[in-house]
């Protein structure tokens, strides 16, 4: 079973063989749910995909930050110990 992520039917469930979208793909396609989304409940699935995306975005952001000040923080600790033995052999 595989979930679909285009606006047309967001987060619709249908049966799809493992090749699915490849070049190997036997075309085989059926919906779990025969009913398309319409109105609130096709809207709310959309709002909910995008916030999940945004959400997503805004974490790969923030862990790119982290990683930056880490890396800052490690030679901010090296040039620390570099004055502090600067000042030892004085």
């Amino acid at each position: 079973m595989l979930k679909l992520g285009q606006t047309k039917n967001p987060g619709r469930r249908f049966y799809g063989r493992e090749r699915w979208k490849t070049p190997l793909d036997c075309g085989f396609f059926q919906w779990i749910d025969e009913g398309e989304l319409f109105g609130w409940q096709k809207q709310a699935l959309i709002e909910a995909r995008n916030e999940i995306w945004q959400k997503n975005k805004t974490i790969m952001e923030l862990k790119k930050i982290i990683s930056k000040l880490q890396s800052d923080l490690g030679k901010n600790s090296d040039l620390e110990e570099d004055i502090i033995n600067g000042f030892l052999k004085l």
